[in-house]
């Protein structure tokens, strides 16, 4: 059976696992809502910029079916962002992160926190009610996420050993 030491170690490891793959996700998604947007807006410039072109002269039908191509691509991917809606993800787990970071920092308090029958009975049962509420109301992670997250705090390990 662990301590309470054990257990508040546990939770602590627990916790920042979440808090980083939540960070990890919202820059993913954020990387994501970038790259189709930028992508999007530069098709729909070269689209615009080439029709207003061809008002000067006739374009050769190789051209035209360029035009086209690029044209309903940049609308298939303005609509996935759209459906995709990685600005809401980006802030859902932005949020998520932020809100298991100040969980984590609940913990860290315990370590240096006298710790008595009553006070610790309150501050578990706190943090136990905080983290299953965060539980129900997080959004998913992927487990390429998951993995990623696993690999930043491995180094990040390394780096504070040093």
């Amino acid at each position: 059976m662990m301590g309470q030491m054990e257990t508040i170690d546990e939770w602590h490891s627990r916790i920042r696992r979440k808090h980083f793959a939540h960070n990890v996700a919202a820059a993913k998604y954020d990387q994501l809502n970038r790259y189709f947007g930028f992508t999007a807006t530069a098709m729909s410039a070269i689209v615009g910029t080439s029709i207003f072109a061809t008002l000067l002269k006739s374009p050769s039908l190789y051209v035209k079916i360029i035009v086209g191509l690029v044209s309903i691509t940049a609308a298939v991917i303005t609509s996935l962002l759209t459906f995709l809606n990685y600005s809401v993800l980006t802030e859902k787990h932005h949020t998520t992160a932020k809100e298991y970071g100040d969980l984590r920092r609940t913990v860290e308090k315990l370590w240096i926190s006298p710790l008595t029958d009553e006070g610790l009975r309150n501050d578990v049962d706190s943090i136990d009610q905080t983290w299953c509420e965060l539980g129900k109301k997080s959004p998913v992670i992927s487990p390429r996420i998951w993995a990623e997250a696993d690999r930043r705090i491995k180094s990040a390990k390394k780096a504070s050993r040093k």
